[in-house]
């Protein structure tokens, strides 16, 4: 039987390890043949559990997020760097209207906290309870991924050139 999800992850390799702290909740899913697992990335990373890797390409980058059912953006936050980063990882899912599960980074705080367009999942439970929501529910399915690519809008080219022209027009 084909999985009926795809849980995607993006990045660099090396940082492919974070996936490792998923490894319960991901292996339980893919043995119910409920989902699968697809990283881009720029290397072949070592993860425990099955998984479709596909070469980070900039010509293929957003047919691979859309091929997408969930993002997951797994983080150990023991450091200021870790918790620094932007919220582009998930954001560019959520663009796509890839919703997110995500660890507790304050950027995706921004993006997250609202349960709108994914979770932030604070322990492993959290990714389980979140994951097996998602799995067991298409109707939350649809409405996160319609509410993933609104709140994104605001960042998107044409929304950022708009703001851009009109502080032009006001400078002049």
């Amino acid at each position: 039987k084909k999985p009926t999800l795809t849980i995607g992850w993006a990045g660099v390799f090396h940082k492919a390890s974070f996936l490792a702290m998923l490894t319960p909740v991901l292996r339980s899913a893919m043995e119910q043949k409920k989902i699968r697992m697809m990283v881009i990335s720029d290397s072949y990373p070592q993860l425990p559990f099955p998984f479709e890797f596909r070469r980070w390409r900039y010509s293929c980058f957003p047919r691979d997020i859309a091929a997408c059912d969930l993002c997951v953006a797994p983080r150990e936050l023991g450091s200021d760097y870790e918790k620094s980063h932007s919220f582009f990882k998930i954001g560019v899912f959520m663009a796509m209207g890839v919703p997110a599960l995500a660890s507790n980074v304050p950027s995706y705080q921004l993006l997250l906290e609202d349960g709108k367009a994914g979770a932030i999942c604070h322990s492993p439970e959290e990714w389980e309870y979140y994951l097996n929501r998602y799995i067991a529910m298409p109707e939350l399915r649809m409405e996160w991924s319609r509410q993933s690519y609104q709140k994104m809008v605001p960042f998107l080219t044409p929304s950022v050139a708009e703001q851009i022209v009109e502080r032009l027009r006001r400078l002049s």
